[in-house]
């Protein structure tokens, strides 16, 4: 039955937890996967409700890409498949979604003696981390009803979004680096971003630079421009300079062909920690050929200065490389005033 076939996936769940670790506790394994999976974990009554919440919240299509590709690639599974198979537990990325009954909640999640159960409320979410591996982090959802599951996985979309783009920022901060072009862009321009390696310069003057990178026909892009006054208006404006910033700096192979913003999907959300930063997200295309692709780019109100990166990569996936470009962007700062 399944009541059987849960608990004797729990009892496999506590003798594996101990499996993993050593005489001290320390943890023996690496987590593996990437921070775009995440595996979550339903008891067989709640499936199809969480199932359709999740395609609302972390799995729901990656905005710059629309129904190509979700924001996260969601692994949903039941207690007992959980416990037929140890692969599950060592990925990144591990959600419990627990229905709260207000008694002997300790018998009800599989996390082993981690949690305080006794603290839990009917709808919060848990952190743990290195739970089974190391570089893991677990949460555990419960609720009541499934009246606030909605709200936590809103939540936990935005935890996920954020431990990403760290983890992604790490990543790109250990790699090869363009140090020459750093320091060229920081002495012409008076802005500091990483640059990795395979990025050259396309154009570069005292208010904008265009560096580019090519893998066969796929492009990315970076694309600085620093500006004295603060940006005021809404979409149409920002579309309308936006324009006149990248069509003076991309070009396509017609003439009067330059690119331009085809539709602006998202923006005035502050970044987070840094209000004056605003997050855009939209598709860009040349005017006259056919090309395009999606772009993220964020605006410093504050300081002055707008940091974009695009891609155009057609048939294949562009999620991670996307998400990279965006790291990217973001690790822009303006470090002095006067610029040559």
């Amino acid at each position: 039955t399944v009541f059987w076939a849960i608990v004797c996936a729990f009892l496999f769940l506590v003798i594996s937890c101990k499996g993993d670790r050593g005489d001290e506790g320390s943890i023996r394994v690496s987590a593996t996967g990437s921070l775009g999976e995440v595996v979550v974990v339903v008891g067989a009554h709640d499936t199809g409700f969480v199932k359709s919440l999740l395609s609302e919240t972390i799995a729901r299509p990656y905005l710059p890409l629309g129904p190509i590709e979700p924001s996260f690639d969601v692994h949903l599974i039941t207690p007992y498949e959980w416990g037929l198979s140890g692969v599950y537990r060592r990925f990144r990325n591990i959600v419990f979604v627990h229905r709260y009954h207000g008694v002997s909640v300790g018998d009800r999640l599989p996390v082993c003696d981690y949690i305080d159960h006794s603290e839990l409320d009917s709808c919060e979410i848990v952190e743990l981390r290195d739970v089974w591996a190391k570089g893991q982090v677990v949460y555990v959802l419960t609720h009541g009803d499934g009246g606030c599951i909605k709200q936590l996985l809103d939540m936990l979309e935005y935890r996920l979004r954020i431990r990403e783009l760290k983890g992604i920022m790490s990543v790109i901060a250990g790699y090869k680096r363009e140090l020459a072009l750093e320091g060229e862009l920081k002495k012409v321009l008076g802005v500091e971003i990483i640059v990795p390696a395979g990025f050259k310069k396309a154009y570069l003057d005292g208010q904008r630079a265009f560096l580019r990178k090519d893998e066969g026909e796929k492009i990315f892009g970076l694309i600085l421009y620093v500006f004295d006054n603060a940006l005021e208006g809404g979409w149409i404006n920002f579309i309308e300079w936006r324009d006149s910033v990248v069509g003076r700096l991309i070009f396509g192979p017609f003439r009067d062909d330059h690119m331009i913003t085809d539709t602006l999907l998202y923006w005035g959300k502050p970044i987070v920690g840094d209000t004056s930063r605003i997050e855009v997200v939209g598709l860009w295309r040349l005017k006259r050929a056919f090309m395009g692709g999606p772009f993220v780019g964020v605006v410093d109100t504050l300081r002055g200065l707008y940091a974009e990166g695009f891609i155009f990569s057609p048939g294949e996936r562009k999620r991670y490389r996307l998400k990279e470009l965006e790291a990217i962007v973001l690790s822009a700062r303006v470090v002095r005033q006067g610029r040559k």
